[in-house]
C-alpha cells in the first residue's frame, strides 16, 4: 500500500464523523435548527511564514536554507451541511500557490525565483454565533490530506528543479457571515493553516542534482466567499 493511499485511508473515519454528527442530531432539532445542504466558493489572498527549506544532495550531504515567500492566491469549493441551528460540517478542496522570493543557505544566495503550490482536502467544522440578525461570526477547525505539494526552485539559472511530496495538514478559521433570507449567504475570513514537515522527493527531469527537500509549509490566508444553503 503506498503512502498516499494509506493517508487517503487514514481520513475516512474522520469524514465518516463529521457527516455523522448532524444526522444524529436530527432527530432531536428544533424547527429552525432542520440541517440544511450548503455549497460555497472563495478566493483568497495567502503567505507562508519564512521557514526551513534543507536541500539533501548525493556526495555533499544536506544543506540548511531559509525560503521567503511573497502572497500568493488560493481557491477554495466545499459542500457540506448545517444542523443544529449553529453547526456546520463540510468537505473542503482547496489550491494554494505562493512565489518563492528568495531562498538562502549560509550567506550565498542559492534561489531567486520558485514557488510553493497545494492542492489539499479538508474536512471542516464550524460553530456560528447567534446575534440575533443576518450577521454572525464564526470560528471553525479542519483537518485534512494534502494531495499534492509541489515546490519549485530555480538553484541553476535557467534550470527549474521540482519536488513533490504529500502528508496531513490542519487550519483554525475565524470570519464574519451575512445571510440573506433566500438562502444566499457572503462570507469573510481569516484562517492559520499548518502541514506537517514534508521531504519533498525530486520529480523527473529534477536538474539540480538534489534528491530530497525538507520543507515547512506553514502559513495564514484572508479570503472572501459566497454560498448558498437550502
Amino acid at each position: 500500500m503506498t503512502r498516499s493511499v494509506a493517508l487517503t485511508l487514514g481520513l475516512v473515519p474522520l469524514l465518516a464523523i463529521v457527516f455523522a454528527a448532524p444526522a444524529s442530531a436530527q432527530g432531536e432539532a428544533k424547527e429552525q435548527d432542520d440541517w440544511q445542504l450548503e455549497f460555497k466558493l472563495s478566493a483568497g489572498i495567502n503567505t507562508l511564514l519564512q521557514g526551513d527549506i534543507d536541500l539533501e544532495t548525493p556526495g555533499i550531504g544536506r544543506r540548511r536554507g531559509i525560503g521567503r515567500y511573497e502572497s500568493g492566491l488560493a481557491y477554495s469549493g466545499a459542500v457540506g451541511v448545517r444542523f443544529l441551528g449553529d453547526f456546520s460540517a463540510e468537505i473542503e478542496l482547496t489550491y494554494r500557490r505562493t512565489t518563492l522570493s528568495r531562498y538562502r543557505s549560509g550567506n550565498q544566495l542559492s534561489a531567486d525565483e520558485g514557488d510553493f503550490a497545494s492542492l489539499i482536502f479538508m474536512a471542516n467544522i464550524y460553530y456560528r454565533f447567534d446575534t440575533g440578525g443576518p450577521l454572525r461570526p464564526y470560528v471553525g477547525f479542519g483537518l485534512g490530506f494534502v494531495e499534492e505539494i509541489d515546490l519549485d526552485l530555480e538553484l541553476t539559472p535557467g534550470v527549474e528543479s521540482g519536488f513533490d511530496d504529500n502528508g496531513f495538514a490542519y487550519q483554525a478559521m475565524v470570519g464574519v457571515e451575512y445571510a440573506f433570507d433566500f438562502g444566499l449567504f457572503l462570507f469573510a475570513e481569516g484562517r492559520f493553516f499548518r502541514a506537517t514537515a514534508f521531504e519533498l522527493r525530486g520529480e523527473n527531469g529534477s536538474g539540480s542534482g538534489a534528491t530530497r527537500v525538507m520543507a515547512d509549509y506553514t502559513g495564514f490566508e484572508a479570503r472572501l466567499g459566497l454560498g448558498f444553503r437550502f
